[in-house]
């Protein structure tokens, strides 16, 4: 089997709401699809969500460097993904999100050859995915709100994102415990926005709401900072932003920094480094968390697959999809019910698009 062609265009997805975090204010969205064909008349599917702040790319970037990798994948094995992430690095450095792209849809097709889907391909069995659903920053009250509402949706695990306002954080974790009850889980994401001592006041603070944890408290460059806090924390940390790529990887655990990875497939390039990560991790006794940006159900269907494959991920947080008023004709086989994902038996991660 022999790659014979690489098709990518943009498509624009529509939020029901802006989202607002702490370094940076969502309106609108953009993504990249892609289709890899081949000699045998077999297609896979991938997706590359750029964000400019978190992986420095846009869609039109993404595309351009696609481009690039077309010299690098036509004519090639689709099944030598190893080999062809390391054309694609040889090519060009970072770029993880256009990376992914490829990664997924390499994946998506080698198991629809293998006529498995994409869990079994991974070597994994299968298992429902639960992921919990994320309350962008808004007023106290408006946020303990909307946790009621999702919790009335059937869902049991909340991120709350945090980091602009260290007396609004406080307040909204305060009220949204009040309203969900005791039973939810709680996870705290300030996206870099917290200077050392006010992540300790913070954790102070809030020490009796039964925080899961706290995502990416400090800068993604001040691992020292995460350290510090990890060295006084009260609440288990976790790495996003500062982990990037496999090198990241590396660095985090041997400082021992964090206590939880947070494992995004558009941070990393795709299902292949994101298993290296995750691979690291568990033999370090570090859990993780398969995490997402602004993408659609084709990606996240990936990552949920890669959930099925990988025990060592115990927290998932994979609901970006469900943020958009559509999904741009993005046809997806998973079902999900509160916030159980059942992935089915399609082979692949089972989504298409036109392309």
């Amino acid at each position: 089997m022999k790659i014979t062609a690489i098709h990518a265009a943009k498509i624009d997805l529509e939020l029901k709401k802006p989202f607002k975090v702490a370094i940076g204010y969502i309106t609108k969205v953009d993504t990249v699809v892609v289709r890899i064909d081949t000699d045998e008349g077999i297609s896979g599917f991938g997706e590359g969500s750029g964000i400019p702040f978190v992986t420095g790319e846009t869609s039109q970037s993404v595309l351009q460097t696609l481009k690039l990798f077309e010299k690098d994948l036509i004519g090639q094995n689709p099944f030598a993904i190893d080999h062809l992430h390391k054309l694609m690095d040889r090519t060009i450095v970072r770029n993880p999100a256009a990376k992914a792209a490829v990664d997924i849809a390499l994946h998506d097709l080698c198991a629809k050859a293998l006529g498995v889907p994409l869990y079994t391909f991974l070597g994994g069995v299968k298992r429902m995915v639960e992921t919990d659903l994320t309350i962008g920053i808004d007023t106290p009250e408006n946020m303990a709100q909307e946790a009621q509402e999702i919790i009335s949706r059937g869902f049991t695990q909340l991120k709350v994102k945090t980091g602009i306002d260290l007396a609004d954080d406080i307040r909204s974790l305060r009220l949204i415990r009040e309203a969900v009850g005791d039973q939810v889980k709680i996870k705290v994401d300030a996206n870099q926005g917290y200077t050392v001592t006010e992540c300790l006041e913070f954790m102070e603070q809030v020490h009796d709401c039964d925080i899961e944890l706290i995502e990416q408290p400090t800068p993604y460059w001040d691992v020292e900072g995460l350290l510090q806090i990890r060295k006084k924390a009260s609440i288990p940390i976790m790495a996003d932003e500062s982990l990037m790529q496999v090198e990241d990887a590396v660095h985090l655990l041997r400082t021992g920094a964090v206590d939880m990875f947070n494992i995004k497939l558009m941070k990393c390039g795709g299902l292949h480094r994101g298993m290296q990560i995750n691979a690291m991790a568990e033999a370090a006794n570090v859990p993780t968390m398969l995490g997402c940006m602004t993408e659609s159900p084709l990606s996240i269907a990936a990552a949920a697959h890669l959930v099925s494959a990988c025990p060592n991920v115990q927290f998932v947080d994979l609901d970006s999809f469900l943020s958009f008023k559509d999904v741009g004709g993005v046809r997806h086989s998973f079902t999900i019910k509160g916030g159980m994902i059942d992935l089915g038996d399609a082979p692949g991660h089972g989504v298409e698009v036109d392309i």
